[in-house]
């Protein structure tokens, strides 16, 4: 079965994205993430992230894309896109991995997320 080629930009969605990976610097010795560069198909960059296509989403509608829009994303490897979804719908979600489990699509929890990096950033509360 072929994947049906991207559509072109329009008033009724946002470009396609292009997604390529770059390995991203050491966090601890030894320890490479990979994370994702996202572009329009004009080469504008949307964001970078672990999970380009649903961070992607809420980038667009930060924007102020509609949420109705579809979405689509292909890899430099393909014109066919790979995945696709109303933005609206992508924004709500976020890939989730962990020892116990690979990875998985889950709700996206903004304020979680945020909450987490605080600490990171600054452990003793202060």
């Amino acid at each position: 079965m072929t994947t049906p080629a991207c559509p072109s930009a329009s008033l009724d969605h946002p470009a396609p994205l292009r997604v390529s990976s770059a390995k991203s610097p050491p966090t601890k010795p030894g320890y490479h993430t990979t994370s994702y560069i996202v572009t329009d198909f004009d080469g504008a960059h949307v964001c970078t992230s672990k999970t380009p296509f649903y961070s992607a989403a809420r980038a667009l509608l930060k924007q102020g894309h509609d949420p109705l829009a579809v979405l689509y994303m292909h890899t430099d490897a393909s014109p066919n896109w790979s995945l696709r979804a109303p933005l609206g719908r992508a924004a709500k979600l976020t890939v989730q991995e962990n020892a116990a489990h690979g990875p998985r699509v889950v709700p996206y929890d903004g304020e979680r997320l945020a909450l987490l990096k605080s600490n990171r950033e600054n452990p003793n509360g202060n």
